[in-house]
């Protein structure tokens, strides 16, 4: 910022940053319970990942793809180049992921034009956590646009918040508008955030058979090949 004179100041706030934070309504929670609970029954195997924290569970690429079926079994695919909401035609929760992305997009980039909107590429896994106690490093998705978080079903221990992380580090000790935001997940409640936002999840057990299901949802631009 060049001031023209000591008169003169041009002040601008530059890291407004935008999170929406709703809930699906109850009859569309039913709808999608339904879907994950029925892929669920499709998936044949878990694998535990250390990429990410420690041990989260996410779907297998190959064991869990519906390429089982034919046993033509696929390569092993990462999170970020899979797409579990397509692979088990989980169409309610895709209807509001693109309902609330259009929603986000309107309200911060107003000016992208319909056809990169039309152009965009969802990602999502699914992450089944099942140990005795897990945790999710502070970690963003530089090379992705927009984050997307669906929580299915929550343990019911205390622990487990998303952390969302200020854009400069120096604002954890600012005024507490600009520190980080803790929100503490619960079955069909659905996070938006920017993908460069680093963000991880608190410490959390599951114990006597809980399971913490939830579903992220990378959105991209697509790339240049």
């Amino acid at each position: 910022m060049i001031l023209k004179d000591e008169f003169d100041s041009d002040i601008r706030w530059i890291f407004p940053t935008m999170i929406i934070q709703t809930n699906v309504s109850d009859d569309d929670f039913e709808l999608i319970s339904k879907e994950i609970d029925d892929s669920l029954v499709q998936q044949k195997s878990y694998v535990a990942s250390n990429q990410i924290g420690n041990s989260p569970y996410f779907s297998n690429g190959k064991e869990t793809r519906r390429e089982i079926e034919t046993e033509g079994y696929a390569i092993n695919r990462s999170p970020k180049v899979s797409n579990y909401i397509n692979d088990y035609s989980l169409n309610t929760l895709s209807k509001i992921v693109e309902q609330q992305l259009e929603k986000y997009i309107d309200l911060n980039y107003p000016t992208i034009p319909n056809h990169l909107r039309s152009s965009l590429v969802l990602n999502s896994w699914l992450a089944d956590y099942r140990d005795e106690k897990t945790y999710l490093l502070a970690h963003q998705h530089e090379t992705s646009f927009i984050n997307v978080v669906y929580y299915h079903q929550m343990n019911g221990n205390r622990g487990g918040e998303l952390v969302l992380y200020p854009p400069n580090a120096h604002m954890n000790y600012m005024n507490p508008s600009q520190r980080r935001v803790f929100i503490k997940p619960k079955p069909g409640m659905m996070i938006l955030f920017p993908s460069w936002m680093n963000h991880a999840v608190n410490s959390f057990s599951t114990e006597h058979g809980e399971r913490r299901i939830s579903i992220s949802i990378t959105c991209d631009f697509p790339k240049d090949e």
